[in-house]
């Protein structure tokens, strides 16, 4: 009973480490974190910043997935996801 009492807390922010991550495209990281610091890396996770994977093929600025723009030099880009 006491197992069920303690580990559905930590579960929580496995959960909450892995979704605050996927938000920022960092679900790993943000599972890993939250696996080794438990309610402390929730807060770590959450003040990451965005990982970027896309980058403009113009200026080379980081893009989140479904930019329709560059915000640092006005690209605009063709929406690939029919």
């Amino acid at each position: 009973m006491l197992f069920c009492c303690a580990g559905a807390p930590y579960f929580l922010c496995l959960l909450g480490g892995a979704a605050i991550g996927s938000s920022k495209n960092r679900q790993f990281e943000g599972f890993l974190w939250a696996l080794l610091f438990g309610p402390l890396g929730l807060l770590i996770i959450a003040c990451m910043p965005y990982s970027f994977s896309y980058f403009c093929p113009e200026c080379e600025t980081g893009l989140r997935k479904n930019a329709r723009r560059c915000p640092a030099c006005g690209t605009r880009f063709r929406n690939t996801t029919s």
